[in-house]
C-alpha cells in the first residue's frame, strides 16, 4: 500500500510519501513547484505571488492618501513686485509680466486676492512696472514649476538695477478693507495708528 502511495505522490517531501524529497525519489528538481498526485493541492511560487504583497500594501496606501488629503492648505500671500525695465525692453517686459500672471492661473497658483499692474516713470525718465498679485500659497514661490522659472529667467534679462535699488524688488503687502483700515503715522507719534482713529 505504501509503495502505491509513493507512485502516485509528487515525491516532493509530502507526508503521504514518508517525507521523500525530489532528489531522494530519483526525480529531477522542477524549476517551479507543480501540483502532482491526488493529495497535492495547488502550489504557488512565492516569488511570483503578488496577491499577499498587494494585500499588505493596501492599508499603507490608504494611510498615505489620508495624510495627503488631511494636510491643510497654505496661507495665501499678496505681493507687490517692482520691475526696473532696461531701456528699450519696456514693451517686452510688459508682455512677460502679463504672461506670468496667465501662467499662474493656468497652473492653479494664483490666489483670490487683487491683481493690478502699473507703469511709471522714475528719475532719468526710465520706466518701471509694479505688479500686485496673490499666490494661492505663500510657499509656492520657494518651489515653482519649470514654466514659472523660465518666465523669471526671461524677466531677469529685461530689467536692471539702478539708483541703489535691485532690478526686481518684492514686498509682501495686504489689501485694505473696512475691517482692516490703513495704518498712518500720527503727528509727533512714531507708532502707526489706524487712519480712522487718527482722525478723531
Amino acid at each position: 500500500m505504501r509503495e502505491k502511495v509513493r507512485e502516485e505522490c509528487c515525491g516532493a517531501g509530502c507526508p503521504a510519501c514518508g517525507g521523500l524529497s525530489a532528489r531522494q525519489s530519483g526525480r529531477s528538481k522542477q524549476s517551479e513547484p507543480v501540483a502532482v498526485g491526488r493529495h497535492a493541492g495547488p502550489l504557488v511560487n512565492p516569488a511570483r505571488d503578488t496577491r499577499g504583497r498587494a494585500w499588505r500594501l493596501g492599508p499603507l496606501l490608504v494611510v498615505l492618501l489620508g495624510c495627503l488629503q488631511a494636510q491643510p492648505a497654505g496661507k495665501p500671500e499678496t505681493v507687490m513686485v517692482t520691475y526696473h525695465a532696461r531701456a528699450g525692453a519696456e514693451t517686452a517686459l510688459a508682455r512677460v509680466i502679463a504672461r506670468h500672471w496667465s501662467t499662474m492661473q493656468e497652473l492653479k497658483l494664483a490666489g483670490e486676492g487683487p491683481r493690478l499692474t502699473l507703469r511709471g516713470i522714475e528719475e532719468g525718465g526710465k520706466t518701471y512696472f509694479v505688479d500686485i498679485f496673490t499666490w494661492r500659497d505663500a510657499g509656492i514661490p520657494d518651489s515653482v514649476p519649470p514654466a514659472i522659472q523660465s518666465i523669471w529667467k526671461e524677466m531677469g534679462e529685461l530689467v536692471e538695477a539702478r539708483g541703489g535699488r535691485q532690478a526686481i524688488e518684492i514686498a509682501e503687502v495686504s489689501p485694505v478693507t473696512p475691517e482692516r483700515p490703513p495704518l498712518v503715522a500720527a503727528a509727533g507719534d512714531a507708532r502707526m495708528k489706524p487712519q480712522n482713529e487718527s482722525a478723531k
